[in-house]
């Protein structure tokens, strides 16, 4: 049972993003079932999906990154 409900942070955020974005390196090897869900998880956290990716001038650099962290948590 929950009992405590943590906020999420803005590292934990931009962590989240980096690690669905970091996904997208596989997304031909996952089943079309794990392609769906990395794609709605994409959608849910605002990150460019597979599809949105082509065609354009961004590149994984331009998300936010591990380096980019200030501290642990």
């Amino acid at each position: 049972m929950i009992t405590k409900i943590e906020p999420i942070t803005k590292l934990k955020q931009n962590r989240t993003a980096q690690l669905i974005a970091e996904l997208f390196w596989d997304h031909d090897r996952l089943s079309s079932g794990g392609q769906e869900t990395l794609n709605k998880l994409a959608k849910m956290w605002g990150v460019p999906t597979e599809e949105e990716m082509v065609g354009t001038d961004t590149h994984l650099d331009d998300l936010p990154s591990d380096t980019e962290r200030k501290d642990e948590n």
